[in-house]
């Protein structure tokens, strides 16, 4: 894959790292405000650049934790528009999580594969919901244990 021009990396960079700080302090929209700048720096076709997955996911996320969880359903299947992004299990967790709060059932496709992907880490280091999405695939026969077919 061809690499971006230097200038450019590192203008989508401090953007990037302008959003991650945002988001730590837990301001969301400012975070998603540098994301978006840096996502216009990459050229044309944008879905073709590495970063365009990670910061798609960021926004994603961002939204998330707004509590905006369409609009990060959108984001987050923009993430995951690339081939690359098939083995990002955050993109496919937090899609999953997204998709749960808007009670769809393919939710638990997308929790199914965050799953497969990074095991059951992914939902342990995410409390309280990650362990809720858990016992839900449980609950549904999709894993054993707790609730499950194998309990």
């Amino acid at each position: 894959m061809e690499q971006l021009p230097d200038d450019i990396y590192a203008q989508i960079e401090a953007l990037s790292e302008a959003g991650n700080d945002a988001s730590d302090l837990g301001e969301h929209a400012d975070a998603i405000v540098h994301w978006r700048r840096a996502l216009a720096l990459l050229p044309e076709p944008r879905r073709e650049w590495e970063a365009y997955e990670w910061l798609q996911a960021s926004i994603g996320d961002a939204h998330y934790q707004m509590g905006d969880y369409a609009q990060a359903k959108d984001c987050l299947f923009e993430a995951l528009n690339t081939l690359a992004a098939q083995e990002n299990a955050f993109a496919h967790y937090m899609l999953g999580k997204a998709m749960w709060h808007l009670g769809e059932e393919p939710a638990f496709d997308r929790l199914m594969r965050a799953y497969m992907l990074e095991g059951a880490e992914i939902f342990e280091t995410d409390p309280p919901e990650g362990p809720q999405m858990l016992a839900a695939l449980r609950e549904r026969g999709l894993l054993a244990g707790p609730g499950g077919p194998a309990a």
